[in-house]
């Protein structure tokens, strides 16, 4: 009588057979009828082999040796089957099943492992660890892959070698796991050169290999999983992305490397429900580029019409050639990118661009050396975070808890209603690249900024500039400006139909400013400030003038002169 017990080994899940006995005759009869099935089977696959193909040979090299190109061979240890191609074995299938009496491989038996130790002791079984723990049976012509629930592009004839086209054995594999319900593996240490691939629905492919793409890319379908692998080397004249996620639903990449792509890392388009997490990126654009394709390619996500998606602890994004390392376009809704990283930028970090934005989140981000790759001489489009939107309701647009240094132009620049919280930026006018706008801070009307502290801004702290329309209901309080080259705080509204209603600065700290005022609230060329707006209870330190408009209400503030 025996048990069967179901077990992971290696990640590999395996059934192990256990024979109920308490003597030492009754094992030995147990191991005596295990060998002679498992010989049985294997005489059968050795006769199969050997109709198959040519051999058997000691090893690979001997039956390359005797083969030429398209012919198939066999060896013994290990007893596989290879094709001789252009010269290289490549391995057909293995043989699982053969019996130690035919001297080709012993039956596996594992001594002392505690994983079916504890099986067998669940079972009430005695193990003694000289004994090894018991045997693994297959049915008669098994193959080990056909209880493994993966498929690899090398179990499809792949090369896997970076230079073959294995394009058709990588999706003949994809197509297989689809049908089966089973993963996709790229192992490690494997490139598979393709000209892009196709993921059917509910796909899931894993591993730390490569895809290559040299023309198109990975294209998903709904509830597709891409987790580990990496994907780069396509070319300009591909101009393709690394993987495509567009009208689909439910999708997650996770754990993805991306280096050395000409277009973008990640496209979204009419995409909804998507995770992107843990996923690094290189290298991504042309730097050769004009302006006008670094506006549509060249970061690492972007994104339109797409809603539900977070990003989220990608730990590194890194030499960015497009205008923003993440861009979120027209139409996005409900869309979190948080706890990321991105450092040497050709442009900006982070683009909120187009119209239709509700409940954007970019938040606990780094940003470091925006415009560090930008030989034009000029920084505009370098700012660390940078939103153009339709809103006008402040809780549309979250920004907050980032943290921005090294800016070649300023560090967040916002032209609608958000919110701006609790961000630090240091250091803007970085690499002291020509550009009319490397303040710390850019606000336009709706603005409610917040507990930020800005440090080292080349030109104002906290700047808004009116032309032609009013702004209302902005409000700039319990902010922290240090060392800021021009004025701490600066509203100024130029021409007779502007001005500022209806807005507020209050309780800021303003310290080692160097421009004219601590804040400067004024109208020019025949602008005129109301009654609506005040300013109260700040404090600088230093001692600087300040130029407030004659109506604006005033109370509270402390001039430390």
């Amino acid at each position: 009588m025996t048990q069967t017990v179901s077990v992971v080994i290696d990640n590999v899940p395996i059934e192990v057979a256990f024979y109920d006995t308490n003597t030492r005759e009754a094992q030995l009869k147990a191991i005596q009828a295990e060998e002679s099935a498992e010989t049985a089977v294997a005489a059968k696959d050795v006769a199969l082999l050997a109709a198959i193909g040519l051999g058997p040979f000691a090893d690979t090299t001997a039956g390359l040796a005797a083969t030429t190109n398209g012919q198939y061979f066999y060896t013994v240890s290990p007893a596989n089957l290879y094709l001789n191609n252009a010269g290289t074995a490549v391995l057909q299938d293995e043989l699982a099943t053969l019996a130690r009496s035919l001297g080709v491989m012993a039956p596996t038996i594992v001594p002392d492992n505690a994983t079916i130790k504890q099986a067998i002791e669940t079972l009430g079984e005695n193990v003694e660890s000289d004994d090894g723990a018991g045997f693994v049976g297959l049915k008669q012509g098994g193959k080990v892959q056909h209880g493994i629930p993966y498929v690899t592009p090398m179990m499809k004839n792949a090369a896997g070698d970076g230079t073959w086209n294995d394009t058709a054995a990588a999706q003949d594999a994809i197509y297989e796991a689809s049908a089966r319900g089973w993963e996709v593996v790229l192992p490690k240490g494997y490139s598979f050169s393709n000209t892009g691939l196709i993921l059917p629905d509910n796909t899931i492919i894993k591993g730390e290999g490569r895809l290559i793409n040299t023309a198109n890319r990975l294209t998903l379908g709904n509830g597709c999983l891409v987790e580990g692998i990496k994907i780069g080397g396509n070319d300009k004249a591909g101009l393709s992305d690394g993987i495509r996620i567009h009208d689909v639903a439910d999708c997650v990449v996770r754990g993805v490397e991306l280096d050395g792509i000409a277009y973008s890392g990640i496209t979204l388009s009419n995409a909804n429900g998507v995770l992107i997490e843990g996923l690094t990126a290189r290298n991504i654009g042309d730097p050769d580029a004009p302006f006008w394709f670094a506006t549509s390619s060249g970061m690492v996500v972007y994104a339109q019409n797409s809603s539900g998606v977070t990003i989220q602890r990608c730990p590194k994004a890194e030499q960015i050639y497009g205008s923003a390392a993440y861009f979120i376009g027209t139409g996005c809704t409900d869309f979190v990118i948080t706890d990321s990283e991105v450092t040497d930028t050709f442009y900006r970090a982070f683009q909120v661009f187009g119209t239709g934005h509700r409940r954007i989140v970019i938040s606990r981000n780094r940003g470091y050396r925006m415009g560090e790759l930008n030989d034009s001489g000029s920084g505009i489009g370098c700012n660390g975070i940078y939103v153009a939107s339709d809103s006008t309701d402040p809780s549309n647009i979250d920004i907050e808890s980032n943290i921005l240094e090294n800016l070649a132009e300023n560090g967040i620049e916002v032209l609608c209603a958000a919110r701006i919280r609790a961000n630090k930026i240091k250091t803007t006018g970085y690499r002291a690249l020509s550009t009319p706008s490397n303040e710390g801070m850019f606000i336009e009307s709706g603005s409610i900024v917040e507990d930020n502290v800005i440090t080292s801004a080349a030109f104002i702290g906290i700047r808004s500039y009116v032309d032609g329309y009013t702004a209302s209901s902005m409000v700039v309080r319990n902010n922290t400006v240090i060392a800021a080259v021009g004025d701490a705080i600066n509203f100024q509204a130029n021409g007779s139909g502007s001005t500022y209603v209806n807005s507020r600065v209050s309780g800021n700290q303003l310290v080692s400013y160097g421009g004219a005022y601590a804040i400067a609230i004024s109208g020019t060329s025949g602008a005129a400030i109301g009654s609506s707006n005040a300013v109260n209870d700040n404090v600088a330190v230093n001692g600087a003038a300040v130029a407030i408009a004659a109506d604006v209400r005033k109370s509270g503030n402390s001039w430390q002169w």
